[in-house]
């Protein structure tokens, strides 16, 4: 239900009202896990409520908190397939950390995405020559 209200919210534009129903799906989500204890930590749900919790903390503006829900939605996921959305994730991550100069971690990331191949794979191969063009400049 929540996710179902977030998605309206989105088309309307109202993105902070869908950030709340996103995090709603998530408490909701894990006070349920809490009292089952024969269930994962995180669902399929809370995954993709993250995803989309990062994109919209992106498109606000909001990029160190679209980075946090990122990095999660990475770390919790139980796929090492990359479609278009996760892809966009690990770019994100990947031109987020590049911006801050934390090159190890944007490596990490766009690895990451380079290595499994798919939607978004040219980009993180161009993006790690961009890092690592950085990295060879610092130590000149």
């Amino acid at each position: 239900m929540w996710s179902a209200l977030a998605s309206v919210y989105e088309t309307l534009n109202a993105y902070q009202d869908a950030l709340k129903c996103y995090h709603r799906v998530l408490t909701v989500n894990q006070t349920e896990l809490q009292q089952d204890e024969d269930h994962e930590a995180f669902g399929e749900e809370d995954v993709a409520a993250l995803l989309r919790m990062g994109k919209l903390q992106q498109k606000v503006g909001h990029m160190s908190k679209a980075a946090e829900c990122f990095r999660m939605v990475l770390d919790l996921r139980t796929n090492t397939e990359f479609n278009q959305d996760l892809a966009d994730a690990v770019l994100s991550l990947g031109a987020y950390y590049k911006e801050r100069r934390l090159t190890t971690e944007a490596e990490r990331y766009l690895n990451m995405l380079a290595d499994a191949g798919g939607p978004g794979q040219e980009e993180a191969k161009a993006l790690l020559r961009e890092v690592r063009s950085f990295n060879d400049d610092l130590f000149c």
